[in-house]
This record gives structure tokens, C-alpha cells and sequence, in this order.
């Protein structure tokens, strides 16, 4: 984990992936999340969880400033973070670790507190369209917040949560298990099993698009995707260099452009995060 210092820092793309701008500062960041403001378009705030701190961008990612660091006395080593959705008046941060704990800010990174104590964190994430409701996927199962992460619940803890991830602009969320997708069509409260086709025992990464076309999961290297006519899961070509998925980004128009974005961990050479473009043509892959 501490080998990831060296990563390669904060990347922008404005042309769906196909081109990268150079690293943006700390340009040798590891960089663990990224949550982009429900009000992108008009805000362009986005907030990163990296091996530092947590950095922000108010200018659609051309500039990045330091919000917390553990060399300035703040938080660090941080794997997970969340932009409220109703930021503009609650101006509610949240970021976790991969030693656990959630910590939040109430007034746009000033201050910290740590508002509850899970064990590894995978993934927090507000509910798109109710700041009072948040999630956290952990190594100790599933925790969940509806007064806007002040306090938190352990809702599931039979077994580690790896992901979780709202369906953007709605109240249907799905979390994934090792070897089981659930899905909650109410925000959380209560789930049940979403996994018919699924033959998987290391499961990870999600991601869904704000459309609803595109729902994936990672086993591995080995993307599956949902496939709503048949209700099904079904398995896609695995990634040629055979590094496990760790974080999927699905274009909002998947419908229409079919585009995929995942995240790899390389391991040759310095440890950093790369993306990859998967383009999918239907019933196959290319890797552009």
C-alpha cells in the first residue's frame, strides 16, 4: 500500500477518456476516489481521496487545491469520499480510510470529525438526491446514515461490503458482496439478492449509468454486465493484462454511446492508477 506514494497523481480527461491531461498536483498522488458534485455541470466540484489527503477542484478538474493532508496536520491516507448533494447549503464532506473510520466535514473542509469507526473503507456515498442519507461499504459489512452522516448504523455485517453505488438520480442503490450483488430499490433500508447468472467469487467494483442501461460488476479481471432483457448476468472477455477492475465509471448516455471506463492497479514498476477504455460494439469488447 505504501508503495503507492509513487502513483501518478490527478488525471483529466474532456473527450470521454480517449486523451489525458498531464498530472495535475500532487502529481506523484496515489489516487484511491474521486466524487463528483450531483451539480457538476454548473460547480465542477469534484473531491479525490488520496494516499495524502483529500484535494478538490471547483473548475472541473483544470486546478486541484489541497483540502486535508496528514504532512499538514489533517486527515490522510484516505480511500473513499463523498460530495453532499445539497453541498450549497450543508457544505458536507465525507472521506474514509483504509485503517476505517468516517470522517466528515460540515463546513467545506475547515474541520474534521470522525463520526463512526468501521474497519476498512471501500466506498461512502450520499444518496443523489437526499443529502440526509448516506452509505459506506466496509470490511466489516454495510453502514448506513439518514441525518446527513452525523451518525451512522451497522445495517449489514455478515460479511465485508465491497462496493456501493446509487444508480445517479435515483433511490435504487446496489452493493456487492464476494460472490453476490444486492440491490435496494429504497435507499438502502433493506436489500435483497440481484446476482441471477452471476458465477463469481471475488467480486469488487461497481458501476451503473445515470441512464440505466449499463450496470457492471468486477470479478477480477473480468467485467460482467447485467443484462436487463434477460435479467441476467453475463460474463465479458476479461482484460487482456489480467489486473483485477478496481473501479468502473459508466458514461451517463451508456444507452447511446456505449462507453466504459475502468480503473486498474498496475504492479510492475511504480504502483499507480491507470484508466482503460472499454468500448463495447454489442456482443463484444474492444480495448481502445
Amino acid at each position: 500500500m505504501r508503495g503507492a506514494w509513487a502513483g501518478r497523481g490527478l488525471l483529466t480527461s474532456k473527450d470521454g477518456g480517449s486523451t489525458w491531461s498531464d498530472p495535475a498536483d500532487p502529481a506523484n498522488g496515489a489516487v484511491f476516489d474521486i466524487s463528483f458534485s450531483e451539480h457538476w455541470s454548473n460547480d465542477g466540484r469534484a473531491l479525490a481521496g488520496m494516499w495524502q489527503g483529500v484535494w478538490a477542484t471547483t473548475d472541473s478538474g483544470d486546478s486541484w487545491y489541497e483540502v486535508s493532508s496528514f504532512e499538514s496536520g489533517g486527515i490522510g491516507m484516505i480511500s473513499a469520499v463523498a460530495i453532499s448533494p445539497d453541498f450549497a447549503s450543508d457544505q458536507t464532506y465525507l472521506a474514509g480510510g483504509s485503517y476505517g473510520v468516517i470522517f466528515r466535514s460540515i463546513n467545506a473542509r475547515a474541520t474534521w470529525s470522525n463520526v463512526a469507526d468501521s474497519s476498512s473503507l471501500r466506498r461512502v456515498v450520499f444518496h443523489p438526491g437526499d443529502g440526509t442519507i448516506a452509505l459506506a461499504a466496509a470490511g466489516d459489512g454495510l453502514w448506513r446514515s439518514t441525518d446527513g452522516a452525523a451518525t451512522w448504523s451497522h445495517t449489514l455485517s455478515d460479511e465485508a461490503v465491497l462496493d456501493v453505488v446509487f444508480r445517479p438520480l435515483h433511490n435504487t442503490v446496489y452493493a456487492s458482496l464476494a460472490a453476490e450483488v444486492i440491490r435496494s430499490t429504497d435507499g438502502g433500508d433493506s436489500w435483497h439478492s440481484y446476482s441471477p447468472g452471476l458465477a463469481a467469487t471475488h467480486l469488487g467494483a461497481l458501476g451503473v449509468s445515470e441512464d440505466g442501461a449499463g450496470l457492471f460488476v468486477a470479478n477480477g479481471a473480468i467485467p460482467y454486465r447485467y443484462d436487463f432483457d434477460h435479467s441476467l448476468w453475463e460474463a465479458l472477455p476479461a482484460m487482456p493484462d489480467g489486473q483485477s477492475i478496481l473501479r468502473f465509471a459508466v458514461s451517463p448516455d451508456y444507452d447511446v454511446d456505449a462507453t466504459l471506463l475502468g480503473g486498474q492497479l498496475m504492479v510492475f514498476g511504480p504502483v499507480q492508477m491507470v484508466g482503460k477504455v472499454l468500448s463495447e460494439v454489442r456482443d463484444s469488447i474492444l480495448l481502445a
